[in-house]
């Protein structure tokens, strides 16, 4: 088994998250949306080899006391800077690229992705103020869709109803929906996505966002 040593790169994180954003913008841009698996091989192309190796390290050392690790030993060898097998690189950096995946999340659900959001049901990342295409999967059964009433929603599809059916004719699009009620937007449109399969609301025409794109204009059916 051949032996090598990477030496630890304290660089190249931020570019790295960087670039797998703007991968993720042009992928959401062509289909809709990114899927976790797509983000992973983004993280394991765009960020440096030596920054996956060095964190995937790290998240195996960082471990519980007592639970099982690959490559124990030579975790301790590579943090110590001593020459470790290819193989455990390789795990190094594929755990290192999970990691990374694990803070682009993060990143993106504490709002710091900008436009973008990410569907905690749907496992994929989104734009935070497109809608949610036809083939998106919705997170309610049949059955309880068809029982969905203004008498059985629960809050959060109440809030969103009461808020789009206040706001007349002129309607609303999910990123005024979600300002407006302060909602996340990965609460708010699946919930407004159950509300328009069920027909408690109805397209109402088109309508530029803050980011300067075309979004659909929700009203209340009447």
């Amino acid at each position: 088994m051949s032996s090598r040593t990477i030496t630890h790169d304290t660089g190249g994180t931020q570019s790295g998250t960087l670039s797998c954003l703007d991968a993720i913008r042009k992928v959401i841009r062509s289909k809709g949306w990114c899927t976790e698996s797509e983000a992973r091989g983004m993280a394991m192309s765009l960020y440096p080899p030596q920054v996956l190796v060095r964190i995937g390290a790290q998240k195996l050392k960082n471990r519980k006391r007592g639970t099982s690790c690959r490559f124990a030993a030579e975790v301790e060898a590579y943090m110590a800077g001593c020459a470790v097998s290819a193989d455990a690189v390789e795990w190094f950096r594929i755990c290192g690229g999970n990691r990374q995946l694990t803070r682009l999340k993060q990143y993106v659900k504490a709002g710091m992705g900008d436009d973008l959001s990410y569907d905690e049901h749907a496992k994929r990342f989104v734009s935070a103020f497109s809608d949610c295409g036809p083939d998106t999967p919705r997170q309610m059964s049949a059955e309880a869709k068809a029982s969905l009433t203004p008498e059985t929603m629960n809050g959060q599809h109440r809030k969103v109803l009461d808020y789009i059916r206040d706001q007349g004719d002129n309607g609303a699009t999910d990123e005024e929906c979600q300002r407006g009620l302060g909602m996340n937007p990965n609460s708010q449109r699946p919930r407004r996505g159950e509300l328009a399969d069920v027909g408690l609301i109805v397209v109402a025409g088109k309508r530029m966002t803050s980011a300067n794109k075309r979004a659909t204009v929700w009203r209340a059916a009447t």
